[in-house]
């Protein structure tokens, strides 16, 4: 997001502008605070996108005409204008999670800080990706990669647009600036919708797969769209089209599919239209120049910064019922921070001139993102106050045996390392049991290693469900994972075959195909059909909405409450009760860790009624004491 200040240089303010980002902004709001209600209202973004490529490049342009274009200006005027804002809430997410976050979330917050701080946010989520992703809610800092994307956006498009001005001699009608955005935005679009299928994650995340959005709102702002003379009829028409097509994106859109692609045109050409018609178009002078609409759109970039972390630490950290309440003081306090933050920091730094409060800007910022990168490094400082009585952080790349056990997202099935099957002792047969899944599977190998009656073979791969036929479009190697684990029970003839996965997660979303059932039947089928005596299918690990073991540290009390229903996911109960109707087709065992860690007081977040020995590492992977307690509860080792 950029902040707009009333009468930029060279160019003329307009209200209906301010009012769009109010829209834009409360649109994202409601979102992040019932994502159910309002399932497109995260496009504001795209919107915010748009009126930002808009203004940005109106003043560039403005400036190049005026033969008045310095980029040490350019850049001293985004730093008075983004970092105020920013390091506050940076400071006051660093403080706050020194008194209330566990080692594990406030190490990934540090990390998060100092990527925010380096405005590169979307590379670092974009790099996080994938199956141990935490999950949005417990990110505080998960929005910065709008402002990530648009500030590297703006590393290069000053010079861009300099140059193409430079070309302007050389086309007739001064086209040079229309068609060189166009080509660009052009380029981007179709980026976007090529790779769509391929990464989803990378195009929502990645600065060249997002440029033609702002390219969109420069080219309403280039030669030629912003001098256009229109009858009042046909900007009349252009903004009530506008705000169809920008409402409509609110309606159909949802996070259910990959985006933006070609449904990233609604919110995009919606917001252009509505730019493009000018202020005095009837939608723009009757509804987004209402004062209250503009007042918010003023305040929307600290209200943009402010409403997600607040609403993500209302969340993860209270256990006030009804929730709505603490969500309801998030947002009144987002909006009452905002207020105060553009009212008596960011207002009074945007009139100063002198360079020298840019450079202490930077500076600040500085320190700041190398406070982050020390949080990190120093793993969340783990001896803090907040951590007494936890066990130290799980070491689940030891305990899964990762990238050798328990493949990455980009190995092939060539990688399982010799200890993965381990061979009998000479003169004995010991019965050999094969674990086969993805991270959940993995998640109970520490406790089925080493185990005196039985060998433990493990061929468990990241986001890959054992599942034959199955493809994965973002990990196109599950294929052929799961047919060389066919290969080897085949050679092997395992006593036992175990199948466990995160079953909830193959819904058809993040480039993951949609489970089928009549797949993982035919799977069961083809075990049976090669011998195994023994196919036994784990259903869905209890899985919670926030990290279990910050829920265990809030709800544990040694000899009186182990168990807790605050916060748990109740797909994992549908998907249980689904895998199970699968398995009762077949041969094959079912388990059901939910029966087993669950009753209708809720699930246990402690492996001891002793003391605090989480389950679960995260959301619901398992510590090896979870893995050790449900393999005993399923008769899988010795009690």
């Amino acid at each position: 997001m950029t902040v707009h200040t009333p009468r930029a240089e060279g160019t003329a303010y307009r209200a209906d502008l301010d009012g769009l980002r109010g829209v834009a902004v409360l649109s994202v709001v409601a979102f992040h605070a019932a994502p159910h209600s309002f399932p497109g209202g995260f496009v504001g973004v795209d919107a915010f996108f748009v009126v930002s490529g808009f203004l940005i490049s109106r003043i560039l342009l403005a400036s190049l005409e005026e033969r008045r274009f310095s980029i040490g200006d350019f850049y001293v005027r985004r730093v008075r204008r983004i970092f105020p804002a920013l390091l506050v809430v940076l400071v006051l997410c660093l403080a706050f999670g020194w008194t209330a976050l566990i080692a594990p979330p406030y190490d990934a917050l540090g990390e998060h800080t100092a990527a925010g701080a380096g405005f590169a946010s979307n590379l670092l989520l974009w790099s996080e990706s994938g199956y141990f992703d935490r999950r949005a809610i417990t990110k505080p800092l998960l929005h910065l990669w709008s402002l990530g994307v648009e500030e590297q956006f703006y590393l290069v498009w000053p010079w861009i647009l300099f140059a193409l001005f430079r070309l302007r001699v050389r086309f007739p009608g001064n086209l040079s600036v229309p068609l060189g955005v166009l080509t660009l935005a052009a380029a981007s679009f179709l980026l976007n919708v090529v790779l769509l299928e391929v990464d989803p994650v990378g195009v929502f995340y990645a600065p060249f797969t997002r440029f033609w959005e702002l390219g969109l709102g420069a080219l309403v702002a280039s030669p030629g769209a912003a001098g256009l003379s229109w009858k009042p009829l046909l900007r009349d028409l252009a903004s009530l089209t506008g705000a169809c097509l920008l409402a409509l994106a609110f309606a159909i859109v949802t996070d259910a599919r990959p985006f933006p692609g070609f449904l990233g045109l609604l919110p995009t050409v919606g917001t252009a239209l509505l730019v493009l018609a000018g202020e005095q178009a009837w939608v723009n002078r009757t509804l987004l120049s209402r004062s209250w609409l503009v007042a918010v759109g003023l305040v929307s970039y600290p209200l943009y910064l402010f409403h997600w972390p607040l609403l993500s630490f209302a969340t993860t950290q209270s256990r006030f019922e009804p929730a709505w309440i603490p969500l309801g003081g998030a947002i009144a306090a987002s909006l009452l921070l905002s207020w105060a933050t553009f009212r008596f920091i960011e207002r009074p730094i945007r009139a100063t001139r002198s360079p020298r409060t840019a450079l202490a800007l930077v500076g600040a910022m500085t320190v700041v993102g190398g406070l982050g990168f020390a949080v990190h490094r120093a793993h969340g400082f783990p001896a803090r106050p907040v951590n007494a009585g936890l066990p130290p952080p799980y070491d689940w790349k030891v305990g899964y045996r990762y990238r050798s056990c328990f493949l990455d997202d980009k190995q092939e099935p060539s990688a399982f390392a010799p200890e993965c099957i381990p061979r009998p002792s000479a003169g004995a047969r010991t019965p050999l049991l094969l674990l086969w899944g993805d991270s959940h599977a993995a998640a109970l190998s520490p406790a089925l290693r080493d185990q005196p009656g039985f060998r433990l073979a493990q061929l468990t791969t990241s986001g890959c469900p054992p599942v034959l036929g199955m493809h994965v479009e973002s990990r196109p190697q599950c294929t052929r994972i799961n047919e060389a684990v066919l290969a080897e029970v085949k050679q092997l003839s395992p006593d036992v075959v175990v199948l466990a996965a995160y079953w909830s997660l193959y819904d058809g979303i993040d480039g993951y195909d949609r489970l089928d059932d009549e797949e993982l039947l035919e799977t069961l089928k083809q075990l049976e059909a090669s011998g195994v005596p023994r196919v036994i299918v784990m259903g869905h690990l209890p899985t919670f909405t926030v990290d279990e073991p910050e829920v265990a540290r809030a709800t544990f009390v040694p000899h009186r409450y182990d168990r807790t229903l605050e916060h748990f996911d109740p797909r994992s109960r549908l998907f249980d009760d689904r895998i199970r109707a699968v398995a009762s087709r077949s041969h094959a065992s079912f388990v059901s860790p939910i029966d087993l860690l669950c009753n209708a007081e809720g699930c246990l977040v402690s492996a001891s009624p002793v003391e605090l020995l989480p389950v679960a590492w995260d959301y619901g992977h398992l510590t090896k004491e979870g893995a050790t307690l449900l393999a005993r509860r399923a008769n899988l080792i010795p009690q």
